[in-house]
C-alpha cells in the first residue's frame, strides 16, 4: 500500500523475460497492494508482454513509453540493469 493513501502501489516492470514474467505473475494476486501499471520490454513476443495483455496490463517497448504515468511511485527491474533501464529507473523515482 502507498503510506500516503489506501491506494495500492502502483508499478512499471522493465523487462518481460522469466523474471519479469515471474513478477508479473506474482503481482496480479496481490492487487489490495500493487498494482501493476505497465510492462515493458523490446522483445514484443516476450512472454510477460502476452502475460500482461492477458491481464489488461498496458505493455510498450520501451520504459519512455511509461514513465511518467500519473501516480507512479516505483520501478522494479527484473533483470540486470543497463544503462537505458537504470536512467529510466532514476527519473521515475526522482
Amino acid at each position: 500500500m502507498d503510506k500516503e493513501s489506501d491506494q495500492p502501489l502502483k508499478i512499471i516492470i522493465l523487462g518481460a523475460g522469466k523474471g519479469g514474467t515471474a513478477l508479473i505473475d506474482l503481482l496480479a494476486r496481490e492487487r489490495d497492494c500493487v498494482e501493476v501499471v505497465g510492462v515493458a520490454d523490446t522483445n514484443p513476443r516476450a512472454p510477460g508482454l502476452c502475460l500482461a495483455r492477458k491481464l489488461n496490463i498496458p505493455t510498450a517497448s520501451s520504459a519512455a513509453e511509461l514513465i511518467g504515468k500519473p501516480g507512479v511511485r516505483a520501478l522494479p527491474l527484473p533483470r540486470p540493469p543497463n544503462e537505458t533501464s537504470s536512467s529510466a529507473a532514476c527519473h521515475a523515482l526522482a
